[in-house]
């Protein structure tokens, strides 16, 4: 959890390891009432609830950093009515689904979110409830922010309030209670480790189907937490979480692996990668450029390994004096770079212009390296696929299923992405992949497949 915002220690998942499942059983051994005296993760249960409220601390603090300056901006801080004024009878939008009337409309799936910013996970949101799930309608509960004006700025349905780490464990499973209980979603769907938790223990409407969406795991721990300790942690509370969710989505097949490795997660695990779409008006771009002017759109962090690419472009101008290299983005190691770019006698042709509108970049680009120590499904790669760019990326994650085998380095070396930066280039197969009408269509495919499971698991007999 950010700093500047306390856990509350007995207010939140320990106490609701005791509520009653769905099912109306305890959490406990499979086909029966009773209590198990294990968890999934060999813990006893007396036990349980604690790692589980120390999962959700340690997923604040890992995934989700920020200082108290950065979370006093937010109004759900400042208001802590502010779902109960949005589910409540003077918001119109919720009324007539909260009478239950299956007449309402399409059927329900709410979207949990626990960042308020723009990044990866709200790209996947914003491109979704934009294009629209088949058959559904889509309705984000996540803090008040950039996100949420930009859901706001679109048309989409959106629930701002206190939800995510800056909101705390009670207030974000109050915000999820309140508004499922208004709603009636037959759908809870989260993103991200933070909502995974307090979708998994805070008690939804009958029949809600919980599903989630793992987008960041990695195959070494150090990408996402501090320390070993918090890794064995996190895996503990995920095991945990997981078998009360009724569908698991993974974003690559690496990604599902990972989940499979480090969380033992038992249930089929679907496939949905990332879709993108060109902007309007913009074509694909095929053959090799006269130019070479080489973008890194990344967070300027030490597993992005961006000053593996600072040396390699040293070598590149030798063999291409007119090559230029834009770093793109902002993080902790932005002035160990740009001296580092001086060291070099890289200054007059390494510019660091911060953040910047991704479409415009990538269309005054030749090429994209991007050299992280892990990916999952990257949507800087499938951007720059679609639009026809030459694109350089490390061997790790979910990038094979993206790229071809031409534009990956097996090893993150200067004289290896050398080579590779002089010899790539444009190729018209790999500009196709996934929509992102195909990844709406197929996950009301999945959130339908889960409705016969439901129904089937529910049938008299049955079990």
């Amino acid at each position: 959890m950010p700093s500047g915002a306390p856990f509350e220690p007995g207010s939140g998942l320990r106490a609701s390891t005791h509520s009653h499942s769905r099912s109306g059983r305890l959490p406990g051994a499979a086909g029966t009432g009773v209590p198990s005296t294990d968890s999934p993760a060999g813990t006893p249960i007396s036990l349980r609830g604690r790692l589980i409220a120390l999962g959700v601390e340690a997923a604040g603090k890992a995934g989700y950093r920020a200082g108290p300056a950065y979370l006093s901006s937010y109004a759900w801080q400042e208001s802590r009515d502010t779902v109960e004024r949005q589910v409540g009878e003077g918001d119109e939008r919720f009324n007539e689904r909260d009478q239950g009337s299956s007449a309402a409309g399409p059927p329900i799936a709410l979207w949990l979110v626990p960042v308020p910013d723009l990044g990866g996970v709200a790209r996947h949101v914003l491109d979704v409830t934009r294009t629209g799930i088949p058959g559904w309608r889509v309705v984000v509960l996540c803090p008040e922010g950039a996100l949420a004006e930009r859901l706001r700025s679109q048309g989409s349905a959106v629930v701002a309030g206190r939800f995510g780490p800056g909101a705390g464990v009670r207030a974000s499973r109050r915000s999820l209670a309140l508004t499922a209980r208004a709603l009636r979603p037959d759908i809870v769907h989260s993103h991200l480790a933070y909502a995974d938790i307090i979708n998994a223990w805070t008690r939804l409407p009958r029949g809600a189907r919980r599903f989630t969406t793992e987008h960041g795991i990695a195959g070494d721990d150090a990408v996402y937490h501090d320390s070993t300790t918090q890794a064995r942690l996190m895996a503990l509370v995920h095991r945990a979480r997981f078998p009360r969710f009724d569908g698991v989505i993974a974003v690559a097949n690496a990604t599902r692996k990972a989940m499979i490795a480090k969380w033992h997660v038992r249930q089929s695990i679907e496939v949905i990668p990332n879709g993108v779409d060109l902007p309007p008006g913009v074509e694909p771009r095929m053959g090799r450029p006269d130019t070479l002017r080489i973008l890194s759109l990344s967070r300027l962090s030490p597993e992005k390994r961006i000053d593996k690419l600072i040396d390699a472009f040293a070598l590149v101008k030798m063999e291409r004096p007119d090559a230029t290299l834009t770093i793109a983005g902002e993080g902790p190691l932005r002035d160990e770079l740009v001296a580092q770019a001086a060291r070099l006698d890289l200054a007059d042709s390494v510019s660091f212009p911060g953040f910047v509108d991704a479409d415009v970049a990538m269309a005054e680009a030749d090429l994209l390296v991007q050299l992280s120590v892990w990916e999952n499904c990257s949507y800087t790669l499938l951007d720059a696929r679609a639009n026809g760019i030459a694109v350089v990326a490390a061997d790790v994650g979910g990038n094979g299923e993206i790229l071809d085998e031409a534009s990956l380095v097996q090893e993150v070396s200067a004289s290896v992405i050398v080579r590779r930066v002089l010899s790539v280039a444009p190729r018209p197969e790999s500009c196709k992949g996934t929509t992102v009408r195909q990844m709406c269509t197929a996950l009301s495919s999945i959130y339908g497949k889960g409705a016969a499971s439901r129904q089937m698991a529910d049938a008299p007999g049955d079990h």
